[in-house]
C-alpha cells in the first residue's frame, strides 16, 4: 500500500529549522525500515520541494503556516504500525506534536510520547 507523511521543515517549539543530521537519519532510518521502496523529498535543483499547508494552532486559536517535506513508502498492510513507530520517533526528533499521514488516501495524526523516543 502507499503511504505518504509530512515532515515540517521547522520545529514547532521554536519555529527553527532542522539541523541537516536529522533529516539524514530520517533518510536513513527510511531505507532501512522499508526498503520495498520509498521516496522523497522531491530535489529541485539544489533545493528540496516543499509542501505548503496550514493548521490551527490549539492554544491560541491563530493560523500557522506550515511548509513540509513530503515522502511516500510502498508497503505492506503487516507493516503499517512499523511506519507510525517510526513516524512517532521522526516527530520526536522534528519536535512536532503531530506528523500528517496518509494511508492509502486516509489520512491519521500520528502523535508521538517521549518514550517513543528518537532517530
Amino acid at each position: 500500500m502507499e503511504c505518504s507523511f509530512l515532515i515540517p521543515i521547522v520545529r514547532d517549539s521554536d519555529r527553527s529549522p532542522h539541523p541537516p543530521i536529522v533529516w539524514r537519519l530520517l533518510q536513513d532510518e527510511i531505507r532501512t525500515a522499508f526498503s520495498y521502496g520509498h521516496s522523497g523529498p522531491k530535489l529541485m535543483y539544489k533545493d528540496v520541494e516543499t509542501v505548503p499547508g496550514e493548521y490551527v494552532e490549539d492554544a491560541t486559536k491563530k493560523i500557522v503556516r506550515d511548509e513540509s517535506r513530503r515522502y511516500t513508502v510502498a508497503i505492506p498492510r503487516s507493516n503499517l504500525e512499523n511506519l507510525r513507530r517510526l513516524l512517532r520517533k521522526a516527530a520526536n526528533t522534528f519536535d512536532q506534536k503531530a506528523v500528517y499521514l496518509s494511508v492509502a488516501g486516509e489520512v491519521e495524526f500520528v502523535t508521538p510520547k517521549p518514550e517513543d523516543g528518537m532517530l
